[in-house]
Order: C-alpha cells, then sequence, then structure tokens
C-alpha cells in the first residue's frame, strides 16, 4: 500500500525553460502520416490522439506519445500510452524530486517490486508496492504475454514505477496516458472469434519508447537516484 506521512508544502515552480513545450496540432498529424498511422485511424481517434497529446504537451516524435488499435468492428479498441520515462521527467523538472530508488524480491506469483520516492517538501520517503499476481498481463488462455514473459522484473518495475511516480506527483502526473506495461496490447484483448467482448482499456495506446541503455540496464537490476 502507498504510504505518505506529510502533507507536500508550497515550493517554488521549476523555471519556465523546464516546464514541457506546446505541441502544435499538425506537428501530430505529420507524425501519424510519417509512420504510417494517419491510414489506420478513424477521424474521431486521430481527434483523441491529438487532443490528449496537446493537453499533456506530448511530442510523439519525441516518442512521449504513441498510439495502436487492437481489435475489429465492434471490438475495436484505441490504446494511448506514453513511456515511464516521461514521468521521471516531469518529476525532475518539478524541482520536488529527492531521489529515488526502486527493486524487485521474490520470484514468480510471489514477486513484488518496490518504489521509494522522497521529495524535497516531504519530511518522509513515499513508498509504494505493486504485486506480480495483480499487474501481469496474460492471453485470452491464461498464459502469461510474451513481453511479461521475458521481462518479468522490467515489466513488474516499470508498472510500480509508474504508479508510484503518478501517486507521488499527483499535480504534474496525473491524468496522463499509462505506460504499455499496465495496458492490454494484442496478446490480451479478445477477437470476435473468441466469443467474449474485448475487455475495456485505459485511455491509450502502443508499446513504451525504448529506454535508453543506461535506464534499461538499471531497470534490469535495482535502481537508486
Amino acid at each position: 500500500m502507498s504510504q505518505v506521512s506529510a502533507f507536500p508544502t508550497p515550493v517554488r515552480e521549476a523555471p519556465p525553460s523546464l516546464q514541457p513545450t506546446e505541441v502544435k496540432k499538425q506537428t501530430i498529424l505529420d507524425y501519424l502520416t510519417a509512420f504510417g498511422l494517419a491510414s489506420q485511424l478513424t477521424e474521431p481517434e486521430k481527434l483523441q490522439f491529438v487532443e490528449v497529446a496537446q493537453a499533456f504537451k506530448l511530442n510523439p516524435f519525441k516518442r512521449e506519445i504513441h498510439v495502436a488499435v487492437y481489435g475489429e468492428g465492434e471490438y475495436r479498441r484505441l490504446s494511448i500510452i506514453t513511456g515511464y520515462e516521461v514521468y521521471l521527467k516531469r518529476a525532475e523538472r518539478t524541482g520536488k524530486l529527492d531521489g529515488w530508488k526502486a527493486w524487485v524480491e521474490g520470484e514468480g506469483d510471489t514477486m513484488k517490486a518496490y518504489v521509494e520516492i522522497h521529495r524535497k517538501d516531504w519530511s518522509e520517503p513515499f513508498q509504494h508496492e505493486v504485486y506480480w499476481r495483480e499487474a501481469v498481463q496474460k492471453k485470452r488462455d491464461g498464459s502469461v504475454t510474451s513481453f511479461w514473459s521475458k521481462m518479468p522484473k522490467f515489466q513488474l518495475k516499470k508498472v510500480a514505477i509508474s504508479q508510484a511516480f503518478r501517486l507521488a506527483f499527483p499535480d504534474e502526473l496525473g491524468g496522463l496516458p499509462y505506460d504499455a506495461s499496465e495496458l492490454p496490447d494484442d496478446e490480451t484483448v479478445i477477437t470476435p472469434a473468441s466469443g467474449s467482448p474485448v475487455p475495456e482499456a485505459h485511455s491509450s495506446a502502443i508499446p513504451t519508447p525504448t529506454p535508453s541503455k543506461p535506464v534499461a540496464e538499471a531497470l534490469s537490476g535495482d535502481m537508486q537516484y
């Protein structure tokens, strides 16, 4: 369970130069065209993606946001995704982040990921934990999806980091699209052939940007900043 020992106190905001910049509508449309996504989306889906990207100042060319569509016909679902690295960058830009660490304990079904975040305006660290059995994504047949099967600790840690930073920085990160590790994908979506409806997806869409090498290496083990 998440724990916060003290309420935050007002601090001076980060300089304007560190704040996210506006993203023009045409830039987002150009991205959809350049990557062949414009022809795959309906006009309402394009509008939804554009509005989310602009509202949160997420630039798709910087791999801060992406979109995907799963299923067909009445089972079609739009997904809009951001990467956990966006959470980290925006938390740092507030000037309130004072170090954090993440680690995994246990194996298999008992595995848990822990995140501890220190804020300069809180007297105690924020702590959050995520259980494997509650976060793991599974296929229609009940087996674990390929990403979670190949990189279980990496995926679980991403979920924990994403959730923890949204909770520790609600004003700055609240409402942002989720990380790909938290959302259903084409392996988890149920098609008409299976005879069951598609599970409701969170407002969002495609794989997360590939993390930089130092971050990827850190995610594979314990992390501390």
